[in-house]
């Protein structure tokens, strides 16, 4: 709702362009490996260690991906901030990719209060980091450092939860 107040509906129209195209490459995000480490019996070090390189591996290929596809999105809407947009939004792919094995880790233990905690924390954070670029007059780009600090903040307080397991 602040955001709405503070930005012009052709600022979320512009990161929207780029959106819909970082949405369908998020499908092939984890690519199932998460639901490997958590349906496991027993996994090992060396396994959890191969899993967190392999999602490491594909964050970055979708990453890369999606900034391949950002001349693409550029000619298809005419418009050439979105070259920028894209690449700083395809960043997210790594970002998220460092936090998967850590949060199916949480989630094998049933830390499940945690793993909510993380998700309220890293929304309020992305909330704020917006809401401050808003009002500083940053425009569209309060939008796109709101949907990277998402998972920049999921992934270090996961990080943070995993280091402090009991």
């Amino acid at each position: 709702m602040v955001l709405s107040r503070l930005l012009e509906p052709k600022d979320f129209g512009l990161v929207g362009m780029v959106t819909a195209v970082i949405g369908v490459f998020n499908l092939f995000r984890d690519f199932g490996l998460s639901t490997a480490t958590i349906q496991r019996k027993s996994i090992g070090d060396e396994q959890l260690s191969t899993l967190f390189w392999i999602n490491m591996l594909v964050g970055t290929i979708l990453g890369l991906m999606a900034l391949a596809a950002a001349p693409f999105i550029v000619r298809f809407y005419h418009e050439p901030r979105l070259l920028g947009v894209t690449a700083v939004l395809a960043a997210g792919f790594v970002l998220n990719a460092a936090g998967v094995q850590h949060s199916t880790l949480l989630q094998r233990q049933m830390r499940f209060v945690a793993l909510a905690v993380i998700g309220v924390l890293s929304s309020l954070v992305s909330t704020v980091v917006g809401v401050v670029l808003a009002k500083a007059g940053c425009g569209y780009w309060a939008l796109v450092w709101m949907g990277i600090a998402s998972p920049a903040a999921t992934t270090f307080c996961l990080w943070l939860a995993w280091n402090s397991a009991p």
